[in-house]
């Protein structure tokens, strides 16, 4: 097998990370949160995404 793809930048990361912000701000019931969980060697940031419905969001967190 022969796979290929699109050299991808950090920089077109951060455009389509940006737009998909921009989509998720744009629908009231849509819950979007980007944060940076770590650093890879280069110091490039791993984004962590959650997005989800608001419905289910809550308030305050849940005690464990």
């Amino acid at each position: 097998y022969f796979a290929f793809f699109y050299p991808w930048s950090n920089t077109d990361n951060d455009t389509f990370l940006q737009g998909i912000e921009e989509k998720c701000n744009q629908q009231a019931d849509v819950y979007y949160k980007r944060s940076s969980i770590i650093k890879t060697l280069e110091g490039r940031p791993v984004e962590f995404l959650t997005i989800s419905s608001k419905k289910w969001i809550l308030t305050k967190n849940e005690k464990l």
